[in-house]
């Protein structure tokens, strides 16, 4: 290899190892990841799922959102669900995606509670269950998601009288039950 060659290649590697080096925030974020932290856990798992500061990898994510939600942090497990809903680095399963989207609902997380209810309501991944959907929907709505006020609304006039009733009776059992925003 001739001497300019080399420096040319040397010279490559440097831009190179420059140009995709890690920013400190995330290398800090990653070190506090590796230590355990789950919501550093999330964010850097979140952060590989859409490509933000570092490269796009499914696999990373995911990785990094199963750690965080298998010790039982629900935004990890609702952008887990997420994932299995999408199929996005994993095949899509939607039974899958409602067991996690369940686990961080019954943490009182809004947005989980709402894909959940609208699982129930269209009979994604789950049995069709209208009433249990509307009792989901409805805990968000009494959290104060916006959304989720939106989707009682359309959904209340197309239930009959009964199946609003069983709907608010298991919202109220389900309000009771859960941890509150």
């Amino acid at each position: 290899m001739t001497r300019l060659a080399r420096r040319w290649l040397l010279g490559f590697a440097l831009l190179a190892n420059f140009a995709f080096a890690e920013p400190p925030e995330i290398t800090d974020l990653r070190h506090d990841a590796e230590a355990g932290d789950i919501e550093a856990q999330t964010k850097l798992g979140a952060l590989y799922v859409v490509g933000d500061g570092v490269p796009q990898s499914y696999a990373e994510g995911l990785k990094w959102l199963r750690m965080a939600s298998d010790q039982g942090y629900a935004s990890a497990q609702f952008l887990l669900a997420g994932m299995y809903a999408d199929g996005k680095g994993v095949t899509k399963d939607t039974r899958e995606a409602v067991k996690w989207f369940r686990k961080a609902a019954e943490q009182g997380d809004d947005g989980a509670q709402i894909a959940l209810g609208v699982c129930y309501v269209t009979g994604d991944g789950v049995a069709r269950d209208v009433p249990l959907g509307y009792a989901w929907l409805s805990v968000a709505d009494a959290n104060g998601n916006e959304k989720a006020r939106v989707f009682v609304a359309a959904l209340e006039k197309d239930l009959t009288p009964a199946q609003l009733a069983e709907g608010t009776k298991l919202a109220r059992a389900l309000f009771r039950k859960l941890p509150k925003k």
